[in-house]
């Protein structure tokens, strides 16, 4: 039987320019043995949505929470790449992602109390989630430009809260200086991952210019948090759209700053500085409550390695720090790459380039 390799061809479909060929993720890499192994069909979606916006709550999370909608669409993504859902689930699939769109569920913002993981940032991973989602369903012809434009609206009402800070449990202000740097960056990332979805060059470019305006942090320092679990939730965002970024023709690896060098000069930086705190138990100046948890983890939310696929994705990336970060840290552990905060499962997307 001849092995068969399926791509996501992005098709303009809505608002995208006639030139434009926009790239989000190929399927060509997926290790269907990891896909399987984290994937679930549509006939365990929990499709009861809430009204508000929260934090991650880790095992407390709520079955109606953002972030379980979330881990919703990207279990039943991995079971996509492995070849495991039927015609049936791809239109429940689609039928979800529309009732969010319509019911505009997870725009009210609850804060809840100070510290602990920020809303808005959960609704930078749920556009990059939704990315995802709405590009798989594309490559698949299953959705019609009406829906993206309902999807479109929604992103759009999203776009416009990822960046606000709180002032009071239900009450949010905008902020810019309390934002910390790992939404500084994600909020923009987010956005060029939608624009690529739905192959609008406008929507990606623009996104672009602002996200290398949040980098220019490296014109005046050397690094994005002198702590470094802090400065690792900034390479979550970081190296996966830098190796977006790299598909669509730009090259941020190598764009130079003044003061902290290049992009890829930060990631090895990086990898050398988690090297020496091995396992230690770091706090984040991120969120000042969490308790100091150790970052030399392939999976987890926010304390976890899962960038690593990402940066291998590239043949020319070959940084002997980060090679030694990715053996040590698959070394003690067993489960595959998967960290929430870049919403998606890249030990399933990237598997099989893993080296």
């Amino acid at each position: 039987m001849k092995k068969i390799v399926f791509f996501f061809i992005l098709i303009p479909l809505f608002c995208g320019s006639a030139e434009a060929n926009l790239i989000l993720w190929e399927s060509k890499n997926a290790d269907k043995d990891v896909c399987r192994m984290a994937g679930r069909g549509a006939s365990t979606f929990h499709n009861t949505f809430s009204e508000y916006v929260q934090g991650h709550k880790g095992l407390k999370e709520k079955f109606d929470s953002a972030f379980s909608f979330i881990e919703d669409n990207i279990a039943y993504l991995n079971n996509a790449l492995a070849k495991e859902v039927t015609p049936e689930e791809d239109r429940l699939f689609l039928n979800r992602i529309i009732k969010l769109a319509k019911t505009k569920s997870y725009l009210k913002i609850d804060w809840e109390e100070p510290g602990g993981s920020s809303p808005t940032f959960i609704l930078t991973l749920l556009v990059k989630n939704l990315s995802y989602s709405v590009n798989y369903l594309r490559s698949k012809k299953l959705i019609n430009s009406n829906e993206i434009k309902l999807i479109q609206d929604y992103v759009d009402d999203a776009r416009k809260k990822m960046l606000l800070t709180a002032n009071g449990r239900y009450k949010s202000v905008s902020k810019y200086s309390k934002v910390a740097i790992d939404q500084k960056i994600s909020a923009p990332a987010s956005m060029i991952m939608w624009g690529a979805a739905i192959n609008d060059q406008e929507i990606f470019d623009n996104y672009l210019n602002k996200l290398l305006k949040v980098l220019t942090i490296l014109d005046k320092k050397k690094y994005f948090a002198k702590d470094i679990r802090h400065n690792n939730e900034a390479m979550h965002h970081l190296v996966q759209i830098s190796e977006i970024l790299r598909l669509n023709n730009y090259d941020l690896y190598n764009k130079k700053f003044k003061k902290g060098g290049t992009i890829h000069d930060q990631i090895v930086i990086h990898s050398k500085k988690v090297l020496k705190a091995g396992n230690k138990k770091l706090k984040t100046s991120g969120d000042k409550k969490a308790k100091a948890q150790s970052i030399m983890n392939t999976r987890g939310f926010g304390t976890h390695l899962a960038w690593i696929p990402f940066y291998f994705r590239n043949s020319q990336n070959k940084s002997p720090e980060v090679m030694s970060l990715h053996k040590k840290v698959t070394g003690q552990n067993l489960d595959p790459y998967y960290g929430g905060q870049i919403a998606i499962h890249s030990g399933c997307y990237y598997g099989k380039i893993i080296p």
